[in-house]
């Protein structure tokens, strides 16, 4: 699958905020998910990292999805023994988004200092694949 590696490493160090070190970024892998998967696209980054994206859900269907995206990205993290997991949801309401979604997020059994949540604008510049 073609993308932009540059894009990728822009998005995740500046965008999210990871403070990964560079050569982490050498080795990107990428995907698109199935529709039954419950988000859009996976970067699997220095086999560290776990970024999936989500693509313009509503608050209410992040309610009923958010505990499978997360416990799903737990597992992999876990399975693939990898450093950290960042959930990242991009919403037209991003606020209105994270407000809603963020309590249950912190009550979920496989929340810990390793899994992340990102809730970013609809229009915030992201990788294309």
């Amino acid at each position: 699958m073609d993308f932009d590696r540059e894009k990728v490493k822009d998005f995740v160090k500046g965008t999210l905020g990871c403070g990964c070190p560079d050569e982490l970024f050498e080795n990107i892998e990428a995907r698109l998910a199935d529709e039954t998967e419950g988000f859009d696209r996976e970067y699997l980054i220095g086999g560290r990292l776990l970024v999936r994206l989500v693509e313009g859900s509503s608050k209410q269907s992040l309610l009923k999805t958010l505990p499978m995206l997360v416990a799903d990205g737990y597992e992999a993290r876990e399975k693939r023994s990898l450093n950290r997991f960042r959930l990242v949801v991009f919403s037209d309401e991003p606020q209105e988004t994270e407000s809603a979604i963020e309590p249950l997020f912190v009550r979920l059994s496989q929340v810990d200092d390793r899994v992340h949540l990102h809730v970013l604008s609809s229009d915030k510049k992201r990788p294309a694949l």
